[in-house]
């Protein structure tokens, strides 16, 4: 896909254990591999850096390691931060197994994050060790 065809490439980022990071470093991201989470299934990520810091491994601070990927965007990505939000609030159960037709991620705000459920859209380019203070 050329970035032409784009019509939008961000820079974001996953927090994961070293080896995962790794792995997917090696392989790429697979969706198979990925649980439905609170916001649905896919792959977790977002464009702040500091939003991490939720997802941080407080137990094993050694662990903490961030993959930063380019992501391609075709279609629009699915603003789920108006009425229609990721999940329902109370048990955290996914809106939205996929974003709707027309579109190719799930976005919400408050804390910023984007659900990319086909992994050919992502492309990690290197981890890094992270850690919060």
């Amino acid at each position: 896909m050329s970035c032409n065809e784009c019509v939008n490439e961000l820079t974001m980022y996953h927090i994961t254990t070293k080896y995962n990071a790794i792995k997917i470093l090696e392989s790429g991201f697979d969706v198979n591999l990925s649980k439905r989470g609170a916001f649905g299934k896919g792959i977790n990520l977002t464009t702040d850096i500091f939003n991490l810091c939720n997802y941080y491994n407080k137990t094993n601070e050694d662990d903490n390691y961030i993959v930063v990927c380019k992501v391609k965007f075709l279609k629009k990505m699915f603003n789920t931060s108006g009425p229609e939000k990721m999940n329902d609030g109370y048990t955290t159960k996914p809106k939205f197994e996929n974003p709707p037709e027309g579109y190719d991620a799930l976005y919400g705000s408050g804390p910023e994050i984007y659900v990319i459920p086909n992994s050919e859209q992502v492309n990690p380019l290197y981890i890094a060790k992270i850690k919060f203070y």
